[in-house]
């Protein structure tokens, strides 16, 4: 390929096919990529390659453009020991891809400490689906990590630096939440978002979000018992009279939630657009002030 001036080109030879088509440009000598692969046109992203031919050719080729990571924030829970074996108040991000420890909140902003494959990390169930089929996970009562999937609930008792198998689990998914609530529950979440454990109104509190729905249900050890509600709603109470809504100022594309405090008053969470939610309930029994909070980049 040689230019002939006024920016046409001559093709010298070929030697057997070639992918190239010779195409006119007023200021210069170039050659374009004709697609030739069956799964269809490439991405048309052009990138100058500078031709070893004559130095007054370019080449225009067209690379097929890479797809960004389809990474998925599973949940996040609340652990202890895993940066280290005296850290505190970790944080275990849960990824489609790998599980992210964090020896505390702020650390979120600035990077883990490490990563395990999630395998490593929930191992000792042979019929333990693929990650791909897990809902939510959640720790309960500072004891217990567990993990919410298509049809049933299996459960680790959290141990210094590791988790280990509790027996009786996997449940279904009914009789899971029918322990919980003492009796039978008349709502079964099918697709939760997250789900978390909030340990500050004298009962045992599991809230389990439903972004499709915009619903949060509520399953309880004492009154009300079993509860859904929008996010929006601030009417509901518990047995005592206290608001057992404090999600009204969450993110609504929040996926991932857990209480950093081991208690339910310190909240972090994460959107789908990765960011880091702060979410402190200032009044966590009467509700009377709003809750603060604060959104920051998450770093893996």
């Amino acid at each position: 390929m040689k230019t002939n001036g006024g920016g046409i080109c001559d093709l010298i030879s070929e030697d057997g096919g070639t992918p190239y088509a010779v195409a006119v440009d007023p200021a210069m000598c170039t050659m374009t990529v004709v697609d030739r692969y069956p799964e269809g046109p490439w991405s048309n992203v052009n990138q100058p390659i500078i031709s070893s031919v004559t130095t007054d050719a370019i080449t225009l080729v067209n690379f097929q453009q890479t797809t960004t990571s389809t990474m998925r924030v599973v949940d996040m829970i609340d652990l202890q020991n895993m940066c280290s074996g005296s850290s505190l108040w970790d944080l275990a991000v849960i990824t489609t891809e790998a599980v992210y420890f964090y020896d505390d909140k702020e650390s979120m902003t600035s990077g883990s400490c490490k990563s395990v494959p999630y395998s490593t990390m929930f191992s000792g169930f042979a019929d333990l689906p693929d990650i791909t089929h897990w809902k939510v996970v959640l720790v309960v009562s500072e004891t217990y990590v567990d993990v919410y999937t298509d049809t049933k609930v299996f459960r680790w008792e959290i141990i210094s630096q590791s988790l280990q198998v509790v027996s009786g689990y996997p449940k279904l998914i009914a009789a899971y939440l029918n322990e919980i609530k003492g009796s039978a529950v008349s709502y079964i979440p099918t697709d939760p978002t997250w789900a978390v454990h909030r340990g500050t109104l004298l009962s045992l509190d599991i809230y389990v979000y439903e972004s499709s729905k915009n619903q949060f249900n509520l399953y309880t050890d004492n009154q009300p018992w079993e509860l859904s509600f929008a996010q929006s709603d601030t009417t509901p109470v518990n047995q005592y009279g206290w608001p057992i809504n404090p999600w009204t100022h969450l993110p609504p594309n929040t996926v991932a939630l857990t209480a950093q405090d081991h208690q339910g008053v310190d909240f972090v969470g994460i959107t789908n657009d990765f960011n880091v939610i702060f979410y402190e309930i200032k009044d966590q029994y009467l509700m009377s002030i709003d809750p603060n909070v604060t959104i920051q980049k998450l770093v893996f």
